[in-house]
């Protein structure tokens, strides 16, 4: 469990001097699950003609979320959808949902592609419910129709 003492926790990053481009920095403060807890960013634009320093302060979310992947084969564009209208994507993609939270997927395959049915967590060609806890990768095989 994360613990975040009274003043804010920070990340503090000195660039020395000389350096071009632009640095950005993102942090995520993980729970044990390794579902986000809080996250941070900050940046700074270089050249500098002295030293630098980032700053980035953790802020705290409300509710843990966790990544959800999808995973179609490379190319394939079938639509992924949940009942609670949370998720729907084209084709593979990642989303981040709040820990402990429902969905029941489907696919609508695109023209052209044939759905075979879910790999992982879910096996069949059935709605898919899921429980995600903790980061989560949904695997669906769909091909090309003939």
């Amino acid at each position: 469990m994360l613990r975040f003492p009274a003043n804010p926790p920070y990340f503090h990053l000195t660039i020395p001097s000389g350096r071009s481009g632009r640095l950005e920095v993102v942090l995520d403060a993980l729970d044990g699950d390794r579902c986000r807890r809080a996250q941070g960013r900050g940046a700074v634009q270089l050249p500098t003609t002295e030293p630098a320093t980032i700053d980035v302060y953790l802020v705290q979310q409300p509710f843990a979320t966790c990544p959800l992947q999808i995973q179609l084969p490379a190319s394939m564009q079938s639509q992924v959808l949940s009942e609670n209208g949370e998720i729907s994507c084209a084709g593979s993609c990642s989303r981040s949902v709040r820990k402990g939270t429902s969905h029941t997927l489907r696919v609508e395959p695109a023209d052209g592609e044939h759905f075979l049915g879910f790999r992982s967590p879910c096996v069949g060609t059935e709605p898919c419910p899921l429980t995600v806890n903790s980061p989560t990768t949904v695997q669906i095989a769909v091909v090309k129709s003939e």
